[in-house]
């Protein structure tokens, strides 16, 4: 009787690792600088800083955008402003396949007028099924070194359309035809706006998000605002540090046809 070989031949062996090798490279992590990407019906455009300037759906710019963002200090409620866009120490990489570009963003806010320094981390997932994910963390050893961090979107009505919204899922409510500075949401978990041409989803988990209309004489927008307060972060030694994480998921779909 013949034995059965337990081991596959020396052969297959070497195009198992060869196959192995070329799918270990196809999707391993590379640098990246930003730019213009393209996921089904999604064009964005990308910083060398990592924040997603603008988003286009179908050729139309839906959301502007300026990144992760550090405001406040121990003597002022709203001020030094620090943004993501003024990033230092940048280290960026990405993974692209056809269904999806992931892409991290790390680098360090500094303030002229401040001494601390923060570090933030921003993972950014855009699906070609519409749908973008931001996982993000600002963390500094500095307390007191910032009031606030989180981020923003604004919304053409001039593109997008007057629209209608709601939130945590309750009733839709129409967005005044006339101008003028209001509030429209007040601490929501999920924000729906329904343009003329496409239904835009916001969902925030670990920050609440605030809904403005901005539009003004020389204005058009509507601004939607999100952000958190330090939180004591404490390490297996003791340590500390202070920071917030937070994801939110953007969803973009065409408007039904009625």
């Amino acid at each position: 009787m013949k034995m059965k070989r337990m081991f596959a031949s020396p052969k297959c062996l070497v195009s198992c690792v060869v196959a192995l090798g070329l799918l270990s490279s196809a999707i391993s992590a590379e640098p990246f600088s930003g730019g213009d990407i393209k996921k089904g019906d999604l064009e964005i455009k990308i910083t060398n800083t990592g924040v997603l300037e603008t988003i286009n759906y179908k050729g139309k710019k839906i959301i502007a955008n300026s990144g992760i963002c550090t405001t406040g200090s121990a003597k002022d409620e709203w001020k030094p402003w620090v943004p993501q866009a003024w990033g230092k120490e940048m280290k960026m990489e990405s993974e692209d396949t056809p269904e999806a570009l992931t892409f991290t963003a790390k680098g360090i806010l500094k303030s002229k007028e401040l001494e601390g320094t923060s570090s933030f981390n921003v993972k950014t997932t855009i699906d070609a099924s519409g749908k973008i994910r931001l996982a993000c963390s600002v963390e500094t050893d500095t307390a007191g070194l910032w009031k606030r961090c989180g981020s923003g979107f604004r919304l053409d009505t001039s593109i997008i359309g007057v629209p209608k919204y709601s939130s945590d899922g309750g009733e839709q409510k129409q967005v005044p035809e006339v101008k003028k500075s209001r509030n429209l949401v007040q601490g929501a978990s999920t924000i729906e706006i329904e343009g003329t041409d496409c239904i835009i989803k916001f969902t925030f988990e670990g920050i609440k998000a605030y809904l403005f209309d901005n539009r003004k004489e020389n204005s058009s927008l509507l601004l939607l605002e999100f952000n958190n307060s330090p939180a004591e972060i404490v390490d297996e030694r003791g340590g500390k540090k202070y920071g917030s994480s937070y994801t939110v998921t953007i969803e973009v779909k065409d408007k039904p046809a009625k």
